[in-house]
C-alpha cells in the first residue's frame, strides 16, 4: 500500500491518513495469496473462491446486519475446517453464510433434493424439538461437485445452526 506523505504543523503522516489495521491486513493477505498462487502453494480454484468473497474477509466484523427475515445472525464464521468426504480435500478459513441465508429468506432453493427438507436431528446434537421443527439447507462448498458437506439448519423458533461436516458438529449462528 503506497501513500503520499505530507507535513502538517510539524506532524508527518500519510496524505490520506494512516491505514487502518483492517487495510493493512487486507493488503498483506491479498499480496500473500497472490504470491502463494504464483508459487503453486494454493490451488487456483481456492484463490478464485477467496477472491469472489466465498469465505469473506477475516478482518470483517462477525456481526453484520441481519438478512431479511432472519434476525441477528452471524454472517462470517472464522476458523472453519471443511473436508470433502469424496476427495479428502480440506478447506480452512472463514465461511460467508450470507448468500445462503439470503437464499433461505427469499424462499429459493439449491438444486438438491433435500434442500429445504425436514431435518430429523437423528444425531441428537441440536435441542430436542417435535418432528418437523427443523429444516436443512445446502451451503455450497467451492470445488466440490454436488451439495458438499456444509449445511444450515433452521428451527421454527428462528434458530440457525451451521454444520461444516454434514451434521458431525453444529455452530449456533444466531443468539
Amino acid at each position: 500500500m503506497l501513500r503520499q506523505w505530507r507535513r502538517d504543523a510539524g506532524n508527518l503522516e500519510p496524505a490520506g491518513g494512516f491505514p487502518t489495521p483492517n487495510e493493512l491486513v487486507e493488503t498483506w493477505a491479498a499480496e500473500t495469496l497472490q504470491r502463494q498462487v504464483a508459487e503453486g502453494k494454493v490451488a487456483p480454484w481456492f484463490a478464485a473462491a477467496m477472491g469472489a468473497g466465498f469465505f469473506g474477509k477475516a478482518t470483517d466484523d462477525l456481526r453484520t446486519p441481519p438478512a431479511k427475515g432472519v434476525a441477528g445472525e452471524t454472517r462470517f464464521i472464522n476458523g472453519v475446517k471443511v473436508t470433502d468426504r469424496a476427495t479428502g480435500n480440506v478447506l480452512q478459513g472463514t465461511v460467508d453464510l450470507k448468500p445462503t441465508l439470503d437464499r433461505i429468506s427469499a424462499g429459493k432453493s439449491f438444486p438438491h433434493r433435500n434442500d429445504g427438507s425436514v431435518f430429523g436431528n437423528k444425531e441428537g446434537l441440536l435441542p430436542q424439538q417435535p418432528a418437523g421443527y427443523y429444516r436443512e439447507y445446502v451451503h455450497p462448498t467451492p470445488g466440490v461437485n454436488g451439495p458438499g458437506p456444509q449445511r444450515i439448519v433452521t428451527g421454527q423458533g428462528g434458530e440457525i445452526f451451521y454444520t461444516p461436516d454434514h451434521y458431525g458438529t453444529f455452530i449456533r449462528v444466531n443468539p
